[in-house]
């Protein structure tokens, strides 16, 4: 009996049906969690798409800051530059008032002597005047 191949197939027959109906079950059950994780991905990919828009907008809003940082760090530098060259300016024209003070005292101490000169002859013109005068009387 047990090597009469109806007997071993009426005996397999219900057991694969039942072992069928299991993988039926369990592909149930497999395509019930892919449908799931269909939707968890698709609200993940709504999330991802939103935190993108999101990115993109602050990036945007990043990138026009940083423009802005990077212009008023442009003149920053240029009014920093302007700066050096007025400073640079200010200190030729500081040179040059301190060169016209050393000329401007040098003329004065010659006008001093100058004027201690004609003191010196005024009073030997005056010598000599009252000499000749003396002389004429």
């Amino acid at each position: 009996m047990m090597n009469n191949p109806r007997y071993i197939l009426q005996r397999l027959i219900p057991v694969h049906q039942q072992r069928m109906m299991g993988y039926e079950h369990t592909l149930k059950g497999y395509q019930q969690q892919l449908n799931d994780l269909i939707e968890d991905t698709e609200g993940e990919l709504q999330n991802i798409q939103s935190l993108m828009l999101e990115y993109q907008q602050n990036d945007s809003a990043f990138q026009i800051a940083s423009q802005q940082r990077v212009m008023s760090f442009h003149l920053l530098i240029s009014k920093r530059l302007h700066l050096k060259s007025l400073a640079e300016d200010i200190a030729l024209h500081n040179q040059s008032l301190r060169n016209i003070n050393a000329r401007r005292e040098q003329v004065c101490q010659q006008i001093t002597v100058t004027r201690e000169q004609i003191l010196f002859y005024n009073k030997k013109l005056e010598k000599i005047r009252q000499t000749l005068l003396l002389i004429k009387d």
